[in-house]
């Protein structure tokens, strides 16, 4: 797939999500015209044992002040070390130096999730992420 300046700022900033996030691996991606496909690995414990409750898990510490939440206070997601963190950081970081190039430049809102419980799964899907490009018009 050949990036426009767009796609190349989206590439750049993607690969740098882990040094943002330290507990981040990336694994398989691309960058499309106008989406992106990509696995992200969260490297944190779990304590309860529980991976769903681990995403949806908001923090009930009352050491963070309510100023720093805005309205949402301790709950505010981007106190938080999960995927919509990410995501949110990177379409806002995107949208941002994307602007300077395009100004009209925007994201769908939202994005999909899955969560790969297996080799077979986490493979199936790399691969559909590798092909995207080819099957694309």
């Amino acid at each position: 797939m050949d990036l426009s300046a767009l796609g190349h700022v989206a590439f750049d900033l993607y690969k740098n999500i882990p040094s943002y996030f330290s507990y981040v691996v990336l694994d398989e991606f691309v960058i499309m015209p106008d989406h992106i496909h990509g696995i992200i690995t969260i490297k944190k414990p779990i304590t309860d044992g529980n991976c769903r409750a681990a995403i949806n898990r908001t923090s009930t510490n009352d050491d963070i002040p309510m100023k720093n939440g805005g309205v949402t206070g301790n709950k505010n997601p981007m106190f938080h070390q999960n995927l919509s963190r990410i995501i949110r950081w990177f379409k806002g970081r995107t949208t941002f130096e994307c602007r300077k190039i395009n100004s009209d430049f925007h994201w769908q809102s939202g994005f999909h999730e899955h969560i790969i419980r297996n080799s077979e799964s986490h493979q199936r899907i790399k691969n559909y992420i590798r092909n995207n490009p080819l099957n694309w018009k």
